[in-house]
This record gives structure tokens, sequence and C-alpha cells, in this order.
């Protein structure tokens, strides 16, 4: 029987039993020496050890600021430095939130709870290649970004800094994208468990109460996850909307002011605006997928409901279905702003509106 007791039993045992493989340890593990963010994958024996090896990465994001702000401040340009200090801002906050993240709140427990579902419904964890799709995620980032300033030198002359520096300089403060990356895997893992939870119902392997206490499992393993990339969500939309609509405004402006001159060089520079906006809209897509596969475990239950003959049966599967509506796997933050294709509708309504006043006011169409 899968019950809490035995969850607690698996919270402390966690550490010996993890999805996920040594080289994605590995890779994560530098990300937080070099990067300083933390997804918990250093294992901490002692508070003592915990402590100073989070006073170290956070003393580590400081130094690589300080370098990052000496050099936007010898470039001299206040158009660079705003643009720097606003992405260290986000930067910083994304590093505490990560820090001061409960251990059993971390990307990587989170893991080890589905991985415990899994071996519950008896699927294998490496079926769904999360470390192979991380891993990609995190090369095409780093990639992209190397190949827009190989770019940038190459067809503009309008530069402050030799290539090696810009490299220095650029790709730290590009790491900020990282959370919202593991962010969608977050959301991408649960989708899995529940489409395999769909399967495992539709196969009735196991009693309805056995399934239904499955269900919780996820959802309680969701919201203890969630309560950190709440925060850096809505981290992100307070720093990046207003960036990006600003950005969106100087490309329509660049169009239409210099059409007959335009070339690859003036356009290098807004590459990254797309790269951005599908980094943050992955999220709220598979969010609502997420919701959808709950809504269709509630359909199967309905479906099974009318062929059950059995009275208790019955009225448990109602209970489930209950119980899906009252945690769909739709989250909020601070119980007002929806987390999923909704909240890509609303910003996007309401860019457009603003896009089109502030157009209409510089009369630059």
């Amino acid at each position: 029987m899968f019950t809490r007791n035995m969850i607690g039993v698996d919270e402390r045992n966690h550490k010996k039993n993890t999805s996920f493989s040594r080289k994605i340890k590995i890779f994560f593990i530098l990300i937080q020496i070099l990067l300083s963010l933390d997804f918990g994958f250093i294992e901490y024996k002692t508070l003592k050890q915990k402590f100073l090896l989070k006073l170290m990465t956070f003393l580590v994001s400081l130094c690589l600021g300080i370098f990052i702000v000496k050099m936007l401040y010898n470039m001299g340009d206040y158009y660079y430095i705003n643009w720097g200090l606003k992405f260290l801002l986000e930067y910083y906050l994304y590093i505490l939130i990560l820090i001061f993240t409960p251990e059993h709140r971390t990307f990587r427990f989170y893991q080890t709870k589905l991985q415990q579902f899994d071996n519950k419904i008896q699927v294998q964890t490496s079926s769904f290649k999360l470390d192979n799709k991380i891993m990609f995620c995190f090369m095409l980032l780093f990639s992209f970004d190397m190949i827009t300033i190989f770019l940038y030198y190459a067809y503009s002359d309008d530069y402050e800094l030799q290539m090696y520096l810009q490299y220095i300089f650029y790709i730290p403060l590009r790491s900020y994208n990282l959370p919202l990356i593991i962010f969608y895997f977050v959301y991408l893992s649960m989708l899995y468990r529940l489409k395999q939870l769909n399967v495992y119902i539709e196969s009735r392997k196991s009693s309805v109460l056995s399934t239904l206490r499955l269900y919780m499992f996820l959802s309680d393993s969701m919201d203890n996850v969630m309560i950190s990339f709440r925060y850096i969500y809505f981290v992100c939309l307070l720093f990046n909307i207003p960036g990006m609509m600003g950005s969106t405004y100087l490309l329509i402006e660049l169009i239409q002011t210099k059409s007959n001159e335009l070339n690859i060089g003036m356009l290098i520079p807004y590459f990254s605006l797309f790269q951005e906006v599908i980094i943050r809209t992955a999220p709220t897509i598979t969010a609502t997928c997420m919701s959808q596969e709950a809504m269709k475990i509630k359909i199967l239950l309905y479906d099974h409901i009318l062929q059950e003959r059995d009275s208790r049966e019955i009225r448990i599967m109602e209970r489930f279905a209950k119980y899906i509506d009252a945690r769909p796997f739709k989250f909020y933050i601070f119980f007002i702003i929806p987390m999923d294709a909704t909240l890509l509708v609303i910003v996007l309504d309401a860019c457009i509106s603003y896009l089109i006043i502030i157009i209409q006011m510089t009369h630059i169409v």
C-alpha cells in the first residue's frame, strides 16, 4: 500500500535513490560552483558544511557580479550599464531564492520523489530521457548565445569590447535563463507522470483507492517544489515583460526608420528576444498540457463509473474525481496570476495594447 508513512521513510533515504545519472549530477554541481545556482545536487553531511557551501556559493556570485559591474562602468555606456544591472539584479534574486530553498523543495529532491512514483507503477525513469533533454537545452542555450556574439562581431562595427571579453561578460549574465529552463522541466517531468498515471488507471492494474493515493503523492510533490519556482517565475515576469516590450518597440522602430538600409548586423542584437520569448512561454504551455492530463484522468474515472457495478468502488471513483477538482494541477502566483497558457494570453493582450499606444504616441508608423 502506497501510504504517507512509506513516503516519509523515502524522504529520509532519498539520497540513496536518485533518478539522475552521474554526468548530470556533475553538470549541476559545476553550475552551482561556477554560476552559483543551487538546484540541490550537492549533498551536505552537516549543517555547518551546508552553511559554508551555500555562503561560498553566494560569495562566488558576488565576485562574478563585481567583475561584471566593473566591466560595465569601464565601457561608460549608459545603455549597457542599465541593461547589465537589470540582468544582475534578476540573477541575484534567483540565486537568493535557490540558496534559501529547503532541501526537500529542491529540483533534485523532486525528481527523486518522482522516481518513487515510477517504481510503484513499474515504469523505467530512464525512459523519459530527462538527463539528455536537460543537457541538450542547456547546450542549445549557450550555443545560441555564443553564435549570436560571433555573428554580432562578424556583421557589426558597433561594439564596445573585444570578442573574448564579450564572451566573459555576456555568458554569465545569460545564465539567468537557467532557472526558467529547470522550471520548464519541473512541469515536463510531472506531465510525463500524469500521462503514465492515465495509462495505469486505464489498465486497472491496481485499486482505485491506491491510484488516488498515487495522484495525491504527485500533487504533494508538485506543491513542494512549486513554492520556490513560483517566486522565480514572478521575478521573471517582473523583470522581463517591460524589457521584451521595449525591445519589440525598438525592433519595430528600426524596421520602420531604416527599412532601406536594414542588414543582418542591425537585427542580430534582437535575436535573443525570440529566445527569451520561447524560454518564458514554454513552462506556461506545458502547464496547460499538464492540467489537461488531469482532466483526462477525471473523464476516464467517469467512464469507469458508468461501467462499474460495485457501489463502494463507485463512491471511491467519485471521491477521486472530486479530489481532481480540488487539486487539478493548476498553479497561481500569489493566488491571482495563473501559471499556464491563460497568463500567456493576458500578457500578450496587454503588451499589444501598450505597444499600439506607444507607437501612436511616437508616430513611428
